[in-house]
């Protein structure tokens, strides 16, 4: 992705876009990003010219926040599908799910 980003912003002139953002803000360059069920958009904003530093990219991005983003749902699901593929067994059944997450509560696992 950043990768990706990185061409993007260096593809653009920083003088142009500036005068595509005193016209409105909504004229700002944008870049969509997807990956699965990951999406980010992405507006380029310019740094005034005096901003500008030798050897630093003349434009920037500011993010709108983050959202909630439900981890339990998956999980549950993958855990409801594995344990009812056998149907009713006699003896005990561990389920095994990857959970490709850096902070899963307790109360998710449970």
């Amino acid at each position: 992705m950043a990768k990706e980003i990185s061409k993007w912003l260096d593809s653009l002139d920083p003088d142009e876009v500036a005068v595509k953002a005193k016209e409105s803000i909504k004229n700002l360059p944008k870049y969509h990003w997807k990956n699965d069920e990951w999406e980010i958009d992405i507006k380029a904003i310019p740094r005034k010219k005096e901003k500008r530093l030798s050897g630093k990219k003349a434009i920037g991005i500011e993010g709108n926040g983050a959202e909630y983003v439900n981890e339990w749902e998956p999980l549950k699901n993958a855990i409801c599908k594995k344990g009812n593929r056998y149907g009713r067994l006699n003896k005990p059944l561990v389920v095994a799910v990857n959970m490709d997450t850096h902070a899963l509560d307790p109360i998710d696992e449970m």
